[in-house]
């Protein structure tokens, strides 16, 4: 819920009646400067300083100010990718995942298109053996669409949905299809995947991994 651009809250059950959360928050604008915070996973947060920017989320089901206070750990950290790598292939060394493309995590791609390296790292295996033509073909293949990801998660990637639908309704709605139309929605959807390589018509295309008598 909320705006990428602005203020995002990310709420989902996990196993064992626990709830993970994450909120994302606009601390300054493209271009200002701030200051410098190391990117770290183990950075710890505090309830105090995030309470007070969610204070006007209000949801009927979760008491998110209670769901935030409650939490053992909260941790911190900036939201960072790199800029797209010319080149992932040196030799007989490549780049594979968060290494290669690391990227905001906006709609959690990260993952995904690590496991589609992997898989058109085999394929270029396959049909060069394991040499440096086989990481160079692996680079041709995979570089250009990982570094497309890359841009388009600065752009929110899919959450951008979420930002299309607080600038029409800022003061909510009640039926989402009277905010963005279904037609408007699949669209959308159905580009980002092509971009991400995750539609099922082209993936159903590509040559399988292993064949199955």
């Amino acid at each position: 819920m909320g705006n990428p651009n602005k203020l995002q809250l990310v709420i989902y059950p996990v196993s064992n009646n626990l709830i993970n959360w994450a909120c994302v928050v606009r601390v300054a604008d493209p271009g200002e400067q701030t200051s410098p915070i190391t990117p770290d996973w183990n950075n710890l947060g505090h309830a105090e300083d995030l309470l007070p920017l969610v204070a006007k989320m209000k949801l009927s089901f979760l008491d998110i100010h209670h769901l935030i206070q409650s939490s053992m750990i909260i941790n911190e950290f900036p939201m960072t990718d790199r800029d797209p790598l010319p080149r992932w292939t040196f030799d007989r060394v490549t780049l594979l995942g968060d290494a290669a493309h690391p990227m905001y995590p906006n709609g959690s791609n990260g993952a995904s298109q690590a496991i589609l390296d992997a898989r058109g790292l085999v394929l270029s295996f396959r049909q060069h053996d394991v040499t440096p033509q086989g990481l160079q073909a692996y680079d041709d293949l995979r570089r250009s669409v990982a570094n497309n990801v890359v841009l388009s998660a600065r752009q929110y990637g899919p959450e951008e949905l979420l930002k299309i639908v607080d600038e029409r309704a800022p003061h909510g709605f009640q039926h989402l299809s009277d905010v963005i139309p279904a037609e408007e929605l699949e669209l959308f959807m159905s580009n980002f995947k092509r971009l991400a390589g995750l539609d099922v018509q082209q993936l159903n295309q590509e040559p399988p991994l292993f064949n199955i008598v």
